[in-house]
Order: structure tokens, then C-alpha cells, then sequence
């Protein structure tokens, strides 16, 4: 209200004053010399509102990143883009109130507290719709803010009716590694159903900004690319990719062995493709837990709509986080817990109601009572549950923390790259062998989990079935069932290179699940190496001969040095002489003084490798050939 109060004069001498004045003034009047200081002197009033009385308030504090109860008992990561709702009502609707997020640490207001609410201001209500966004004060602390133990409070006014204060309350932001990503393009020749080989089209941001980092508990997501992509032939329609669950499973090894053969960093690999998916498609495949490496699609329409939830369901696998039950979903968590009365996983229920937020585009609220559904489901729409969201952080903290190693006499190690495939319908088999020299980084990842999965014996066997080495491998399930529906389980690792293997055998104690020998004589990759440009001049070909004198069919591993052969990088598994590349996707691949290209030839178990320097435009020289 306003303060009448004056300086020296009371409010009625005032009047009298002004009135005297102006009548005098009205009649032409002249003052005697002097008259002025000797007749009473009017100050004009000083104006005050008098501030609202202060009340101490308990506000509702909700402090989220992407998933979030009441009672915030959902973990919280430091240095992740975090929103801070506030829920401050009042029986009286006071407009106009703004209000002020203040912040301590250690007992001092950290640099730039106050911030203000990003919907000042705002009238106060009686209640509030936890799903309305604009029912809350919300805050954008700084990251700067979000590590440790960080106290809040808020400070609301109108400068009017309404001053507030609120509690202080005490929240702890817990460290976490962040996402770190590779993505490996697959250029893909159609065989069929087209010509020309596919490339998807840069820049791949939408992989992980779209959704995967708003629903990762993670602070940040670093985005590679590989500089040597994946090279793979299949069948198209329409000039597109369409791949079936047999070319996403060697597409897959293709993705590992390229991971492991860059020495596995604590970095998720992920090929990325176009696909046909007019009448519906595989858009994605991955490992259950510890090999970082996974496929994917590029999404619908220009918008690549579902590339990012498919990439966040797939390396989510990676973290050993299984499907969520719902829409045939294979294997789902038995231990999910919200699950509704038709069998779908939800975010959350009664009991643990957990609201959704995307904390990064426009502040949408996902409430646990809509049809929501967890993404690790095949049901839609999606967000994610805090079951989920704490599996990946708990696998994270374990396994995503960069280790240091010392590396300066580090040398080239020579490795089997052993595969297998172990399927529900009892079936089973082993992949040609392949052999991989990988050179140690700096970089290191913490041992693999001792995961509670099946496991199975190797055995690398001589010429007289003597067992050279036996190795214990965990078979890990693929996240999709091959094309007749079985489930399957698999291996891909490297073991210790031994000399004189002849055959390979697998066997869980004494059942032989699959069986693979070497014929009599070693395969041999010739000498010539064609490097044929389409009639488009946008794909490279290249293209070998290889020989064996047993007839056994060959598969080959094509690896890609682009330095002069200091660094070698995995670029096929094909059964096929040949490879082909985008030059308008990859114009530096390929590239004369530079370039380098590794054909290993298997019959199996035997190998033979032979490297190429390229001399020219399309001119390859054989340099060196080993066993």
C-alpha cells in the first residue's frame, strides 16, 4: 500500500501551501524581495510501497534429467543438463510473481546464483498439474552448478502482494562416464533390386542428440567417425538396402571385428546403413553386454525418425540392459517391474511414479500415467524407466571408465579372431577363422564382466587333433532372432595366435556343438588387385583372385591402412572377392602414395594374407604375402 508520509510538512499544510501559491499567482501578485525565504517551504512526497511481508514457504523441489519421482529418488549425474521444477502454490492468485534459484556449495553461493525461472512470471494457483509444464517454476541451472552436493533455495516476488522464500534443499550429483561413440557408415552394394553402392549421409548428429542422450544417464555423448568405413553386398529393393537377419548378423561381426581390431576402446561402435523399410524392416542389432558394438538404420524420411531410439535400444543392449517385456520383444527382463495387465513394460506405476522430461528441446513432460512405454520394448510410444535408466548407469560406472596403460615399448600382438553362432533350434556353427594383429593404446578398458550367460569351450586342434589351446568363450545373445525365429547366442573374440592349427572345435563338456577343418592345402590370394570406378565414377571397386587347391570355399578379411601402413583398419568379412566404397562419401580412401589394402584369404582355419600398395588412380602392386 502507499506511505503518505512527507519530509516536514504535514499533507493538509501542503494543500494550503499549493493553494496559497496558486492563488497568488492566479491574481499577478508579486512577491516582496525576501518573500520567498521567509513564507513556509512544500517538499514534494517521497513515494514508497511498503515491501509484502516475507513468508517462509515449503516448496516442491523436482530435480530431473530425463526421468524423475516426487521424492526424487532417482540418481543424479553431475555435469548433465538438468532442469529444476519448483512447485510453489498459494489460495490467494498473486500475478506477475517471478522467482530466483539460488545455489550453495560448502555453505557459499556459487558464481552466478540467483538464476531466474526461464517461465517468469507466472500467477500463483491454488494446485498444480505435475504434467502441465507451465504449473512449476523451472529452472536451467549450469552445469558448472552439478557436481557434489549442491544446495537449493528460491526466492519469489511480485514486488507487491507476494515475497517467499523457500527451504533449503540438499541434492547430490554423482559422477558418470560419459557415451562415448563411433560411428562406422556401412557402404553398402546392392547385388540386386538396384545398382550402385548406398551410403548414408552425414553429418550422423541425429544418431545420439535425437534421443539417446536424453534418456542416457550420462553428462555428455562424444560422436566419432570411423575414417575407414564397413564395406558389405546384399540385396536391395528399390535401390535401398534390404538387408535380412543373415546380413545383419555379418554386418555385425564386420562392426565387432572393426571394434576390436581398432583394440577395443571404451568406445561403442555402431554401423549405420539405409534400409528398406516400406513394409517393415530389421532397423537394429546388437550384443547383450560387454562387445561395443552394434547396426542400425538411418531412420524414416528426411527427419531419420527412430534412427536415434534405435540406436539408443541397441547400444543399450550393450550395457547388458535386455528387452523390457512387450509387442514380442524376445526374452524380456523377467525383473521389470512395471509391467501393465496386457503383459507391456511402462515407466513407472502408482507406487513409483516416475514422470518423463526431455530436458533439452522443449521441456515435454512424459507422465508415467500415459501410455508410455519403456524403450528396451517393441511398443510405442517410448520414453525411459528409471529401471532402465539406473541398468545402464550401474553398467557404466563398471565398465565405461577409461583406464591408463603404459604403452611405450608397445608392440603388435597376433590374435585368432574366432566366431560362432549357437541357435535355439540346437543348431550350431563356426565362422572361418581369421587372424588379426592389434597394437595396445593408452587407452584401456576394464576387464570384461564375468556375466552370467553360458559359456562354451573353444579348442584350437593340430594336425593330430591335439589340443593347441582351449579357450572358454561366453556365448552372448544377439538382439534379434535369426529369420526362422530361433534365438540366437554367439561369440566373437580374439584368442591368442598359436602356430599349426589345424581344425577348431566346439563343445559345451563333452557335446561337440560345431566342428570346422582346414583342407590340405592353404589358400593363396594372387597377386593382382583390380581397382575398377562405376560408370557413375561414384563407387570403387576392388576386386582380387584368390586360389585353393582343395576347392574349399573361401571367405576374406579386407583391412585398409590410409597412413602408409602405420595404422590398419578392419573394412570387410565378405565370402566374396570383392569390395566396393562410395569415392563421393570416402573421396580420401582410396588414394595413390598413401594407401594400403590387406586381403586375407581363409579356408576356415587356414589363412593367407596378402597386402597391396596402390601405385595409382586404379594400380595396385602386390608388396608382401604371409601365412
Amino acid at each position: 500500500m502507499l506511505n503518505p508520509t512527507l519530509n516536514r510538512l504535514s499533507l493538509s499544510s501542503l494543500i494550503v501551501a499549493l493553494v496559497f501559491a496558486t492563488s497568488a499567482a492566479a491574481q499577478g501578485q508579486l512577491e516582496p524581495q525576501g518573500a520567498a525565504q521567509m513564507r513556509p517551504r512544500a517538499y514534494f512526497p517521497v513515494m514508497r510501497r511498503s515491501p509484502p511481508p516475507v513468508q517462509n514457504v515449503v516448496v516442491g523441489f523436482e530435480v530431473s534429467q530425463g526421468i524423475q519421482r516426487p521424492d526424487n529418488g532417482v540418481v543424479l549425474i553431475s555435469n548433465r543438463a538438468t532442469v529444476v521444477r519448483v512447485t510453489l502454490t498459494s489460495a490467494v492468485s498473486h500475478s506477475n510473481v517471478s522467482a530466483w534459484l539460488h545455489a550453495y556449495k560448502n555453505n557459499a553461493e556459487l558464481p552466478g546464483s540467483p538464476i531466474p525461472a526461464i517461465n517468469n512470471p507466472r500467477t500463483l494457483q491454488a494446485s498444480a498439474n505435475r504434467a502441465a509444464i507451465n504449473d512449476t517454476f523451472n529452472f536451467r541451472p549450469p552445469t558448472s552448478w552439478l557436481d557434489g552436493t549442491v544446495v537449493f533455495r528460491v526466492w519469489a516476488t511480485n514486488g507487491t502482494t507476494y515475497a517467499a522464500q523457500s527451504q533449503m534443499q540438499a541434492f547430490t550429483f554423482n559422477p558418470a562416464p560419459p557415451l562415448r561413440v563411433t560411428v562406422v557408415p556401412i557402404h553398402y552394394t546392392c547385388t540386386s533390386g538396384g545398382s550402385g553402392t548406398v551410403v548414408p549421409t552425414p553429418p550422423y548428429n541425429y544418431l545420439v542428440n535425437d534421443y539417446t542422450r536424453k534418456v542416457y544417464p550420462v553428462p555428455t555423448v562424444t560422436l566419432q567417425v570411423r575414417p575407414v568405413p564397413v564395406s558389405y553386398a546384399g540385396a536391395c529393393v528399390s535401390n535401398t538396402p534390404d538387408p535380412d537377419s543373415d546380413d545383419w548378423e555379418t554386418m555385425l561381426d564386420a562392426v565387432t571385428a572393426a571394434w576390436q581390431s581398432d583394440n577395443s576402446p571404451v568406445r561403442y561402435y555402431y554401423g549405420l546403413l539405409d534400409v528398406y523399410c516400406q513394409f517393415g524392416c530389421i532397423a537394429g542389432m546388437g550384443w547383450l553386454g560387454w562387445l561395443r558394438a552394434a547396426v542400425g538404420f538411418t531412420g524414416f524420411g528426411p527427419q531419420r525418425l527412430g534412427a536415434s531410439e534405435v540406436h539408443a535400444h541397441e547400444v543399450a543392449h550393450n550395457h547388458n540392459v535386455k528387452h523390457a517385456p512387450g509387442c514380442g520383444a524376445s526374452e524380456p527382463d523377467p525383473a521389470f517391474p512395471y509391467v501393465d495387465s496386457q503383459g507391456r513394460a511402462r515407466i513407472g506405476n502408482a507406487d513409483y511414479p516416475n514422470f518423463g522430461l526431455d530436458v533439452y528441446d522443449a521441456l515435454t513432460v512424459y507422465p508415467y500415467t500415459s501410455s508410455l512405454y519403456d524403450y528396451m520394448s517393441y511398443c510405442g510410444p517410448t520414453w525411459t524407466s528409471d529401471y532402465t535408466y539406473l541398468k545402464i548407469y550401474q553398467y557404466a560406472l563398471q565398465h565405461n571408465n577409461l583406464l591408463v596403460q603404459s604403452v611405450t615399448e608397445a608392440e603388435e600382438t597376433r590374435y585368432w579372431l574366432v566366431r560362432g553362432r549357437v541357435r535355439s533350434d540346437g543348431s550350431a556353427q563356426l565362422e572361418p577363422l581369421f587372424t588379426l594383429s592389434v597394437r595396445p593404446s593408452a587407452e584401456a578398458a576394464p576387464a570384461a564382466p564375468a556375466d552370467d550367460v553360458p559359456t562354451a569351450t573353444l579348442e584350437l586342434l593340430g594336425n593330430d587333433d591335439q589340443v593347441l589351446a582351449a579357450h572358454t568363450v561366453a556365448l552372448r545373445a544377439l538382439s534379434k532372432p535369426d529369420a526362422e525365429g530361433n534365438l540366437v547366442r554367439a561369440f566373437n573374440e580374439l584368442v591368442p595366435y598359436v602356430e599349426g592349427v589345424a581344425a577348431a572345435r566346439l563343445r559345451q563338456g563333452e557335446r561337440v556343438l560345431a566342428e570346422r577343418r582346414s583342407g590340405s592345402a592353404a589358400p593363396r590370394v594372387l597377386p593382382g588387385l583390380q581397382a575398377l570406378a562405376s560408370a557413375s565414377a561414384d563407387t570403387q571397386s576392388l576386386t582380387w583372385r584368390a586360389a585353393d587347391e582343395d576347392g574349399d570355399p573361401l571367405s576374406y578379411l579386407v583391412r585398409i591402412s590410409t597412413d602408409g601402413g602405420q595404422t590398419w583398419y578392419v573394412a570387410a568379412i565378405t565370402d566374396q572377392p570383392t569390395v566396393a566404397f562410395s569415392r563421393t562419401a570416402a573421396p580420401e580412401l582410396l588414394t595413390p602414395g598413401q594407401t594400403l589394402v590387406e586381403i586375407q584369404a581363409s579356408d576356415g582355419i587356414r589363412t593367407h594374407t596378402q597386402r597391396f600398395a596402390q601405385t595409382g588412380e586404379t594400380v595396385f602392386s602386390a608388396v608382401e604375402g604371409t601365412n
